[in-house]
């Protein structure tokens, strides 16, 4: 965070959050991006879709979010996801 703070928040358009997104009420903004965020596994088997609904929703223009397909060894801290699983809860528009 403190880099973020020491290279962008001299910008007027810029405002920095910190704090756990799943349990945050999260303010709208422009674009969301989430890359390596999702793939920690959780209790919820549907913390993913619940988690991508609500970054989505926080988003104005858009919402960009990448997730492994395939993890080595299986049984970490991580978990992956079949691409066909997330796609099927996407609005079709969004496919």
């Amino acid at each position: 965070m403190q880099i973020a703070v020491e290279r962008y928040i001299h910008l007027p358009e810029v405002n920095l959050f910190e704090g756990d997104f799943t349990l945050e009420g999260l303010p709208v903004v422009d674009y969301t991006l989430a890359c390596g965020s999702l793939n920690y596994r959780n209790s919820d088997d549907l913390f993913v879709l619940k988690t991508i609904e609500k970054l989505f929703n926080n988003s104005r223009i858009g919402f960009g979010f990448n997730l492994l397909r395939t993890i080595e060894p299986a049984d970490g801290f991580l978990v992956a996801y079949d691409p066909s699983y997330i796609t099927a809860f996407l609005p079709q528009a969004y496919r």
